[in-house]
């Protein structure tokens, strides 16, 4: 079902359109890590590139799944995910990141997550829709749960009514199954994040591939 809806909503869009792709990345406040974060990352793609950008994702992996963090368990998921960075460093597509650190300790934990998620998303999508004004579709991972989901559109309706966000730009949640250009914010939320937690050559990897072409917001 996922599938007949984006391939509904690609045929209303033109060649100088753009899509957002969204995933996430987070260390929760209640772990014992050196500090928390949530990571909203969005990559544009123009609706002219998209099944070519498609194609040529899915030649790199060679398979049709991809998950960045299982990819790096092996010496062959590295170099695949070295390619695939390689692959977005040399098409120079738009990397947005919306990042808000040190989440509070006192409260829910799971509260303070989704309220850093709100914070970030909407974030993310007015940098995006202020220097990106051709942006006519949000594509974001489909989450775990019903509530989840419903919570990332009233984000999306929020902005709207706000006037923050065209009201021409549509939202679709799905997996990445159907999409495989979910690929691209999984890989570069991966980047970042290691960028702030590992100390290995994974931690260079945003600086290396994605620094050039990123805009990075830090929330405050």
């Amino acid at each position: 079902m996922d599938k007949i809806v984006l391939d509904s909503a690609y045929k209303n869009l033109s060649g100088e359109h753009f899509v957002l792709y969204v995933d996430e990345t987070f260390n929760r406040p209640e772990e014992k890590l050196d500090h928390s974060f949530y990571v909203v990352c969005g990559v544009l793609v123009q609706e002219f590139y998209l099944e070519e950008t498609r194609r040529e994702l899915l030649e790199i992996v060679g398979q049709a799944y991809w998950h960045t963090t299982e990819a790096l368990q092996t010496d062959e998921g590295h170099a695949k995910a070295e390619e695939l960075l390689e692959y977005c460093r040399r098409v120079r597509g738009c990397h947005v990141f919306a990042y808000k650190k040190n989440l509070p300790k006192q409260g829910d934990a799971n509260e303070l997550v989704s309220s850093a998620r709100e914070e970030c998303l909407r974030e993310l999508l007015i940098v995006v829709q202020r220097h990106c004004p051709g942006l006519r579709l949000i594509v974001i991972e489909k989450r775990q749960t019903n509530a989840q989901n419903d919570a990332d559109r009233r984000v999306v309706k929020s902005l709207r009514a706000e006037k923050r966000l065209s009201r021409h730009t549509r939202l679709l949640l799905v997996s990445p199954k159907d999409e495989y250009l979910l690929w691209l914010p999984d890989l570069s939320a991966m980047a970042f994040r290691r960028s702030k937690t590992h100390k290995d050559k994974t931690s260079y990897y945003f600086e290396q591939f994605l620094g050039e072409i990123s805009i990075v917001n830090t929330l405050d």
